[in-house]
């Protein structure tokens, strides 16, 4: 397991890269949303070179941190093109069979903040 420590992620927007507060295990960064559908909190998984929001996790912390561990473990993930994420369907067919619950996050995680709340917390 890496050691994980409180920061600011990156995200790609359509408007450009925007912060996020978070806590950081290169190349990952977590943060967190509510899921619009069940109203659940839901931890989000960042790939932090590209700013890529890779899944949404409906697990416990600890269980979170071990995907990422299993991530991690998957293979190179240096790329800093918005393209080498193709790979990642693979990725997530491995993380599922694994027993972890997982989704879009661009689909059903709201944020409980505006992002510009959220920058300014970052800052």
């Amino acid at each position: 397991m890496s050691e994980w420590q409180s920061g600011v992620i990156m995200i790609a927007t359509p408007s450009g890269k925007m912060p996020l507060p978070g806590w950081i295990s290169e190349p990952f960064g977590l943060d967190w949303g509510l899921n619009v559908e069940t109203g659940a909190v839901v931890w989000i998984v960042h790939h932090l070179p590209t700013g890529y929001n890779l899944m949404a996790v409906d697990h416990e912390i600890g269980d979170v941190v071990r995907l990422v561990d299993l991530l991690r473990s998957l293979g190179g993930w240096s790329f800093t093109e918005a393209a080498g994420v193709d790979a990642f369907k693979d990725t997530l067919q491995i993380v599922r069979a694994s027993g972890f619950r997982v989704f879009n996050p661009n689909l059903k995680v709201g944020r409980p903040t505006l992002p510009s709340q959220l920058a300014e917390i970052a800052a």
